[in-house]
């Protein structure tokens, strides 16, 4: 985290704005940028379009952490997109950037998300995501069973 971020979140009042921006990415298209603002900003000598999006945080307590990302649908030109898109074929990838309206190109910090199902109403999209595929992940030829590790069982 980047200082200016860090007394940012100190004060009781700041004139700066902490802007969200999110990259939806995927190999088949051009990344998609958008920020949760009122008007659209240049951050690093991109675009990112003005939308309404909500991120909720995983619950606690589940078998696999899952993020949900809900992005408006006005005015967006990717509806035809994921509403034919096979997400288990190849990741839909969402990269989140917090930045400080006074310092648009400084990132403060970042996440990366990994969207494992998509869902398209005619109101939004909705991205279930994971921060890392760790369920799907093969761990090798170790076999553990009584035979191979008797102290484990």
């Amino acid at each position: 985290m980047e200082n200016n971020f860090i007394d940012y979140l100190s004060k009781h009042e700041n004139a700066e704005v902490l802007l969200l921006l999110m990259e939806i990415s995927h190999s088949t298209i051009e990344t998609f940028r958008l920020v949760k603002n009122n008007e659209n900003i240049v951050h690093n000598g991109n675009t990112y379009e003005a939308i309404g999006f909500d991120i909720k945080p995983p619950e606690q307590f589940e078998e696999e952490p899952v993020s949900v990302v809900t992005v408006d649908m006005t005015g967006l030109n990717f509806i035809d997109f994921f509403r034919n898109i096979q997400i288990n074929q190849e990741e839909v990838l969402i990269n989140l950037k917090y930045v400080l309206s006074g310092e648009l190109d400084v990132v403060q910090t970042s996440f990366e998300l990994i969207a494992k199902s998509v869902s398209v109403t005619n109101q939004n999209i909705t991205f279930q995501c994971v921060t890392e595929r760790f369920l799907n992940l093969e761990y090798g030829k170790v076999k553990i069973n009584p035979d191979n590790f008797p102290g484990s069982f």
